[in-house]
């Protein structure tokens, strides 16, 4: 078992309230989509039914509660990859993750692009925001561990984007995550996670399970409070049998726009950042079962792997023609190709290009 296991939400929780709304009171905020725009965005990711916006600023036949918001977190992680290849085989070197230029992006281009967690993050804040609900974006350190220890967290600096949000007619808020490709075996799609100590959530991908456990940052200077922690801890097992792995850490504390425009750019610039040394694709598609699979494509491998399964090695790569089309066919991603084997060919990470392909 994770060293952050089941007796430090018993701490918690023996020594104070439990968390509730009243203590991360959202306001309600405007949302930078127009109502249009809403809707082209729920016939994107095929929800039904449609809601019909009424001139009186509200929408008819569409609830804001929890069984919708999971509609919607499992209707978009289908709908878009996760994925950073605007950064690598583009002219601009970087990922957009502002509101309208992901709208653009994934919703008007209709390229089978996505983007990556802060594109993502943000995106679906403004989606929640136009349909009822109240949510701010926070980040995450993540545990460059889980995947291999079950020991002391190894926190990254600040680099991934979750959301706060509240529903209606509950007292507590949830965290929602529509960002995270699980690169590893865990597929980390996890259901909305309320802020209960312990409490354990579904996932997309059964039998995954995840829970919240206040806690203190490891690696802080400061003298741990059990009866005050800084923040929460995300859990994730495979089964019920199986240990909970530590795989990120985060505060309540709101991040805004202009906190994760630096985030971004430290994310494109950074010479050892995930700009320069990582190209990823995941594709999440629902499967003849109705189990999600994911298709990945990442360095010059391709990987299926069926729900929460092991990770199948199915494509290997010799070219970055060869990588370009395996994003094609198992990602749906339409690159152009010219253009993005010029662009590749600038960076470090490029497989071999073949003279037939240079311009």
């Amino acid at each position: 078992m994770s060293e952050l296991g089941d007796d430090s939400a018993d701490k918690v929780e023996s020594c104070r309230e439990p968390f509730n709304c009243s203590m991360l009171p959202i306001k309600h905020c405007p949302s930078p989509f127009s109502a249009s725009q809403v809707v082209e965005y729920l016939q994107a990711i095929n929800f039904q039914p449609l809601p019909v916006w009424r001139a009186e600023s509200e929408w008819v036949d569409f609830k804001p509660n929890l069984e919708t918001l999971e509609k919607l977190m499992r209707l978009h992680i289908i709908a878009f990859p996760y994925e950073n290849t605007e950064d690598h085989y583009t002219a601009k070197g970087r990922i957009c993750w502002k509101e309208q230029d992901v709208f653009k992006r994934l919703v008007t281009e209709k390229k089978g692009y996505g983007t990556v967690c802060f594109g993502h993050g943000f995106f679906f804040r403004g989606i929640l925001r136009a349909l009822g609900y109240r949510a701010i974006a926070t980040a995450t350190r993540n545990n460059a561990i889980w995947n291999t220890s079950l020991g002391t967290p190894a926190l990254t600096p600040i680099g991934h984007t979750i959301l706060l949000a509240t529903v209606p007619g509950h007292k507590i808020p949830f965290l929602v995550d529509v960002g995270f490709g699980g690169i590893h075996n865990l597929s980390l799609l996890s259901k909305p996670v309320p802020l209960i100590a312990g409490a354990i959530t579904g996932s997309f991908t059964p039998p995954e399970e995840y829970r919240l456990i206040p806690g203190d940052n490891t690696e802080s200077s400061l003298e741990p409070n059990p009866c005050a922690p800084c923040g929460w801890w995300l859990h994730a097992r495979h089964s019920t049998t199986a240990p909970w792995r530590t795989i990120s850490y985060f505060t309540l504390e709101e991040y805004t726009d202009k906190d994760f425009e630096y985030f971004v750019y430290s994310m494109v610039t950074m010479p050892n950042g995930p700009g320069h040394t990582k190209l990823f694709c995941i594709k999440v598609v629902k499967g003849p079962s109705g189990i999600l699979e994911r298709y990945a494509v990442a360095g010059k491998f391709a990987t299926k792997q069926v729900g929460c399964g092991e990770k199948v090695v199915i494509e290997t790569f010799k070219s970055e023609h060869e990588r370009i089309d395996a994003i094609r066919r198992l990602c749906g991603i339409q690159l152009d190709v010219a253009d993005a084997l010029k662009h590749m060919a600038k960076r470090k990470i490029a497989l071999p290009i073949q003279e037939s392909s240079r311009l």
